[in-house]
């Protein structure tokens, strides 16, 4: 079911832009980590691995921090908030939006939506925000059920 709730998300929001990649961060205990617990694309970025290197102090500021919404629509918006810009880019990546699930006001998980340059711009961005708002709470019971340790 868990996995059935993020792969309809991931449809949903392709419906709006052209997206190569979806994934979903959790939070962990640590300040510094987060933990993937879906992606649309293995092959990219596989589920089941840590994530700290990569985790800039902007991103987690804005996303963990804040719990603001985030949309990269240049190289060099990637490379001043993403760690492994460089690696995304090489991949064929020119836009990010990165928008944070909450619950009671706190940031379990973030949502990353990859796509080439032009694919995630002001104009559709909005739409993706709220598809992932409407469904909030399916979201915050698949990602506690997928966390190690929850």
């Amino acid at each position: 079911m868990t996995r059935k709730v993020f792969q309809d998300l991931t449809n949903k929001m392709k419906g709006k832009a052209d997206i190569d990649l979806v994934t979903i961060l959790a939070r962990t205990p640590r300040a510094d980590q987060t933990y993937r617990i879906y992606s649309s694309n293995d092959s990219m970025s596989p589920e089941g691995e840590y994530k700290s290197e990569s985790v800039s102090d902007l991103w987690r500021e804005s996303l963990l921090d804040r719990s603001e919404s985030l949309l990269l629509v240049d190289f060099s918006d990637m490379r001043s908030h993403l760690g492994d810009a460089d690696q995304l880019i090489h991949l064929g990546i020119g836009s990010v939006l990165n928008v944070p699930v909450m619950e009671a006001s706190r940031t379990l998980a973030v949502i990353n939506i990859l796509g080439p340059a032009g694919a995630l711009n002001l104009e559709n961005h909005l739409e993706i925000i709220d598809i992932i708002v409407n469904c909030n709470d399916r979201l915050v019971k698949s990602i506690k059920e997928s966390v190690p340790g929850e």
